[in-house]
């Protein structure tokens, strides 16, 4: 005020930007800290008027409302990296570095695919637990399946689901996903003690729901540490929508980019953090390496493992009546099956010695103690299993990878084809909870057909209850960030408890291809309502429902769900050519400037036609015969231009060698 007052109103103004920033939430506040190294360098007063008048231009004002403004500015933000990364690939044909794959795979998605993989998903768990619930008829994208959905999931309150994105980038997948968790706890607050309903609502009020939210239900993981800040401003946004005097709690929110450090800083800084149990240092010795890896494997980093592993090791010196794990076991009587009770324990005890380090300075170690929490609670967030699990992977296949990536890729996913996108369909479905969880995907439709991807269609079909698929083909709307983009297929899948349970199940199938762009939208939602409306006597042309076993009945299993019973019959009931020969090469000349001609080169009494067989052909004396040698497209008939020497049974061509080797 006083320096309002003495006219220096861009100072002023300053400290009351400042100010402002140091009342955000400890939850964002990384993204606006005024201590932070970046907010030193403080925008000159004339740029930063005309960024505030921008902002509040008038015409901006439709742009704040919506849910994604946030999302969309940051992938245009980063356009021009993208461009810069995507032509050291495609034009200098260089390798994609490990620290540009949080630029290069940043895609933001449609809101409408969105709400489609959010409400099949999380509105089908709900749906499954209380199935007359009034939600059914607020779900536009939900696509009911009489076939499977009578089958009821036991009750939970809706402060126990969880749901995760694990390459959550500006989790719009979240924000979305708000929405319905906001419905779904307002809908057990009025009818908590109802018949089918739990007793007791999980929020005591309406005011309470968004801090529930964002601390119980939503989690994300990301390798872009700038992508997750802008994830939690986008949902502390929506939750001040809802209560503008929310406290938060805490956001579920981990950032992968932890910086890798040398073994004498780590074995420096362990020697010094205050641990209360031997056991937790040594953990946290065999985490730490591991955890280099996280800044460019992110989600697809099964450090989970190394704990398992870890507690496995310490279960067998117990089987000898020794060992640290022992001890502890017999102190504090965490030690279960599975492990998680340990893990919970030695957890907490982990975080407290790495927070105390980090507020204490520990001899200049504060950065590694900082960046050491962020492991944690990776691993933390990887150690669990998720109701629902939904996401948009990153895409690049193993040829564009860095050759470390592509190695940790093969190490971790031995079975998979190496790219991106499918290990991340593998690692989606392993981090879902079994028998009762759900998984909504947009990916590229590739692994639907490709051979190199018949584990992962195997590991859907034999595993999940495939329970829609909306397949968008070529020119989506995400070709606009990528012109480099393949097909795209949109899939909700829930887990199965038996692999002969999954075959009886039926798949809803919208084939949405040959639209163009946001005509897909309008084509999905006409043949959606068709369904709705009418269900197995549906008229859109566009829908196709199969049973889960049909997808085995061509070799490989591709997903070739629009193909008639009649050809499917035909795969089943008849032998393959695979099993009676081998398919190979037809005749290749190998020089046809000497042993082909056009058919009118020569006189017709010169050419065999019409012979059956090698037997037939060589009875006529002749040594011409017509070759089918492939040509131009011909929708019906033709290319038939060509004739080739045959003589004597293709004596000559059958004998023809170049540099040694025989040719033909």
């Amino acid at each position: 005020k006083q320096r309002w007052e003495r006219g220096e109103a861009d100072q002023a103004y300053r400290n009351f930007l400042l100010w402002q920033c140091s009342q955000m939430p400890a939850a964002v506040k990384v993204l606006f800290d005024p201590e932070d190294l970046h907010s030193r360098i403080f925008p000159r007063p004339q740029i930063l008027h005309q960024v505030l008048a921008y902002i509040n231009e008038e015409q901006m004002n439709g742009a704040w409302k919506e849910d994604e403004a946030i999302g969309w500015l940051y992938q245009f933000f980063i356009e021009e990296d993208k461009k810069a990364v995507f032509d050291k690939i495609y034009s200098q044909k260089k390798k994609m570095g490990l620290r540009d794959i949080p630029v290069a795979t940043q895609l933001f998605t449609p809101r409408w695919i969105v709400r489609y993989l959010v409400e099949n998903t999380l509105g089908r768990l709900w749906l499954r637990m209380y199935p007359n619930s009034r939600l059914r008829d607020k779900m536009e994208y939900y696509v009911p399946n009489p076939v499977n959905d009578d089958e009821l999931l036991p009750l939970r309150p809706v402060r126990e689901i969880t749901l995760l994105d694990p390459a959550c980038g500006t989790m719009h997948f979240g924000v979305v996903a708000f929405d319905l968790f906001y419905e779904m706890y307002l809908e057990e607050i009025e009818r908590a003690g109802e018949e089918g309903w739990p007793q007791t609502a999980s929020a005591s009020s309406e005011a309470e729901i968004p801090s529930l939210i964002l601390s119980q239900n939503l989690y994300g993981i990301d390798l872009d540490l700038r992508a997750v800040q802008l994830s939690a401003l986008a949902l502390l946004i929506k939750a001040m929508t809802k209560n503008p005097q929310v406290k938060l709690e805490r956001i579920n929110l981990v950032c992968t980019d932890i910086t890798p450090f040398d073994s004498r800083t780590k074995q420096s800084f362990l020697g010094q953090l205050q641990l209360k149990h031997q056991i937790a240092r040594q953990l946290l010795d065999e985490l730490l390496p591991y955890l280099d890896k996280a800044y460019y494997l992110g989600s697809l980093l099964k450090i989970e493992q190394v704990l398992h592993e870890f507690i496995a090791r310490g279960r067998e010196k117990m089987n000898y009546g020794g060992g640290p794990l022992i001890e502890y076991a017999k102190e504090t009587g965490k030690l279960d099956d599975g492990g998680d009770a340990f893990w919970d324990e030695v957890k907490e005890e982990i975080l407290e010695a790495l927070e105390k380090a980090s507020r204490d300075r520990l001899n200049g170690n504060a950065y590694v103690a900082g960046k050491s929490i962020w492991g944690m609670g990776l691993v933390d967030a990887l150690m669990k299993k998720y109701d629902v699990v939904v996401c948009n992977p990153p895409y690049s296949g193993r040829r564009n990878m860095d050759a470390n990536l592509s190695k940790e890729l093969k190490e971790y996913y031995p079975k998979k084809d190496g790219d991106l996108y499918s290990t991340f369909i593998d690692r989606c479905l392993d981090l879902v909870a079994p028998r009762t969880g759900f998984c909504g995907m947009v990916t590229i439709h590739s692994f639907m057909f490709t051979s190199s991807y018949e584990e992962i269609r195997k590991k859907i079909i034999n595993g999940s209850e495939i329970i829609s698929i909306l397949h968008l083909g070529t020119k989506t709307e995400f070709d606009l960030s990528n012109p480099n983009a393949q097909g795209f297929v949109a899939f909700v899948s829930g887990k199965c408890t038996h692999i002969k349970h999954s075959n009886y199940k039926e798949s809803i199938y919208f084939r949405i291809i040959k639209d163009v762009g946001q005509k897909k939208m309008t084509s999905f939602e006409r043949a959606l309502q068709d369904w709705k409306r009418n269900l197995g006597n549906h008229q859109d042309k566009n829908i196709f429902i199969l049973k889960q076993r049909d997808l085995k009945a061509i070799p490989g299993w591709p997903f070739v769900y629009w193909i008639s019973d009649s050809i499917r019959d035909m795969f089943i009931n008849n032998k393959l050519l695979a099993n009676r020969a081998k398919a190979c090469q037809g005749l290749a000349t190998a020089d046809n400037f000497r042993f082909l001609r056009l058919w009118w080169e020569l006189t017709p009494d010169k050419i065999g036609y019409n012979c059956s067989d090698a037997e037939d052909a060589e009875s006529t004396n002749k040594a011409w015969f017509p070759y089918m040698k492939g040509g131009d497209y011909q929708r019906w008939y033709g290319n038939q231009d060509f004739i080739i020497n045959w003589d004597q049974n293709g004596r000559e061509i059958k004998n023809f060698y170049k540099n040694g080797k025989l040719a033909s």
